[in-house]
């Protein structure tokens, strides 16, 4: 069933970008004007309506001439709210910006800018089942950057975006559609890297002394052992204590580093 449910809304949405690219909402620089803005009453404004209505029915029935001028002056409150919606969201401009490519955990990120003179109030930003509210639009262009996640590793093309607006009354749901003609590449999540190498050492050693002797820096002080050489004593020690001190020196060694990518995780 869930599997029919996604085919069905693939299908929709395919049919719906279709129609929407005959009306141009496939550019970079989109203005907002009557050919690409839609405006339908939202829930509220429906039951407002079916209150109006119920109303003028009462008013017709008992010939009640004030229940009547209720009703005209709703329905006049309801004409006016459609236009003020309208309004608000005409000549806005959406400006693409960029699209960064991501990973399948996080997504992509895509930035676009939004600009109106008109001062543009609570517009609603839908974008994968994803709301973002953005309080005012002025004329300054505002960055508006999308964390766009849930597709898989590939090349897609950007997601479709609407705008949607409720103000000022909540009667009208008033939106629009910006599809930017832009393709986006989504990479396999990385794995995290584990080691999987070994030294020449023998690694049965569980104690191994990574310093050896040599000649490199000073390591520590021992007494000399009969048929020593005398040639690294410590004068300075024999001369406060009259024994023989042998300085011993010692240097670092890296052993050589084996890499099987045989056992490296993944494909």
């Amino acid at each position: 069933m869930k599997i029919l449910f996604k085919v069905l809304n693939q299908k929709l949405n395919e049919f719906l970008n279709n129609i929407l690219l005959k009306r141009k909402h496939n550019k970079n620089d989109l203005l907002l004007k009557h050919h690409n803005i839609y405006v339908l009453p939202s829930k509220f404004g429906l039951a407002f309506l079916c209150f109006n209505i119920l109303i003028f029915i009462l008013g017709s029935n008992y010939q009640n001439n004030l229940i009547l001028l209720s009703a005209y002056l709703l329905i006049s409150f309801f004409i006016i709210s459609i236009l003020q919606s309208y309004f608000i969201l005409m000549n806005t401009h959406i400006s693409f910006v960029d699209v960064e490519d991501g990973i399948e955990k996080t997504g992509y990120v895509l930035s676009f800018t939004l600009s109106n003179d008109n001062h543009a109030q609570s517009l609603i930003i839908q974008a994968q089942q994803k709301n973002n509210l953005v309080d005012e639009i002025t004329a300054d262009k505002n960055v508006i950057k999308l964390q766009l996640s849930g597709l898989k590793r590939g090349k897609h093309k950007v997601s479709r975006i609407k705008i949607l607006s409720r103000y000022p009354f909540g009667l009208m749901s008033i939106w629009s559609y910006c599809i930017f003609p832009k393709s986006v590449y989504i990479y396999p999540t990385p794995l995290p890297i584990v080691s999987h190498g070994k030294t020449f050492n023998d690694s049965n050693d569980e104690q191994h002394d990574s310093v050896t002797k040599g000649s490199n820096e000073f390591y520590a002080i021992r007494e000399h052992e009969l048929g020593e050489s005398f040639s690294r004593i410590s004068w300075k020690h024999y001369a406060k204590t009259q024994q023989f001190l042998l300085k011993e020196f010692s240097e670092s060694h890296a052993g050589d580093f084996v890499f099987n990518f045989i056992d490296m995780p993944g494909d």
